[in-house]
């Protein structure tokens, strides 16, 4: 049984996910009042395609059967979150949930955030 623990932000309810023991388990997101995301995946058979606002940024091309995938960047990728300091990962250390809040907190503020309406 994992227990639910409300975290409260404007923009989302996030709760932790504790194990029976009390140890935290996991994070999940309750999104609500956001468009679509500008972060979006696309498949079709052996194909997928990332877009974001529109542009392709991912190409995947499958090998059938199941042998592989061959994937195609382009320069057009904007990550949703900014590039991380090192004193912000020295003083999260290996806390698997100070990084689920940490990225949750980002997403939820960020304006290409690939969070939409759903849990």
């Amino acid at each position: 049984m994992v227990t639910v623990c409300p975290v409260y932000s404007p923009r989302m309810l996030r709760a932790n996910l504790t194990d029976p023991d009390g140890a935290w388990a996991g994070l999940t997101l309750d999104v609500r009042a956001r468009p679509r995301p500008d972060l979006c995946l696309r498949t079709a058979p052996l194909r997928l395609l990332l877009t974001q606002g529109g542009d392709p940024v991912l190409l995947g091309a499958v090998h059938p059967p199941a042998s592989g995938v061959d994937f195609f960047r382009t320069d057009r990728y904007r990550s949703p979150v900014p590039p991380l300091r090192a004193q912000t990962t020295r003083a999260y250390g290996g806390s698997a949930e100070r990084w689920a809040h940490r990225f949750a907190e980002l997403l939820a503020t960020s304006p290409g955030t690939p969070l939409h309406d759903g849990r």
